[in-house]
């Protein structure tokens, strides 16, 4: 499970936390694997340290990496005890100006572009076809104006 605290009108989520750290928004992939739906009251347990959270479900992004819930960054920081200036994840397309020292990776557009053709190339081998590229489909697909 990944909690990704948000600043207010983030540009790279569609997810619109609420300020209230008993509030969250779910990704898609809960919904599809639990049923999960505005309103529910969920649970989930940090097993490293065997504390509880207790959530009500907010809303839900469309986002489908694993297993993920959005808070407002204020209310994320505040229920796990975490300074004013921590970040558990960090998303610009541009370079910042932060001590590398404090992020645990980083990833760039060339390595998500490189996984993505790893993945292309297996999925090509094993099933003889081709992924389909929802940008040349989207850019194909645009309708213009008459």
């Amino acid at each position: 499970m990944t909690v990704i605290g948000l600043s207010e009108g983030s540009r790279y989520f569609d997810a619109r936390p609420e300020k209230d750290k008993s509030q969250a928004v779910i990704n898609n992939s809960l919904v599809r694997r639990y049923g999960y739906k505005a309103g529910d009251k969920v649970t989930f347990t940090d097993r490293a340290s065997d504390t509880d959270y207790t959530f009500t479900v907010s809303d839900t992004a469309q986002y489908s990496p694993g297993f993920t819930i959005f808070m407002d960054i204020g209310s994320m920081r505040e229920l796990f005890c975490e300074d004013k200036d921590y970040y558990n994840a960090v998303f610009s397309d541009e370079k910042l100006d932060i001590d590398e020292s404090r992020l645990y990776s980083i990833t760039s557009k060339a390595d998500i572009e490189k996984s993505a053709g790893k993945f292309s190339a297996a999925f090509r081998k094993k099933t003889g076809s081709t992924p389909l590229d929802y940008r040349k489909y989207s850019e194909h697909n645009r309708t213009t104006p008459n």
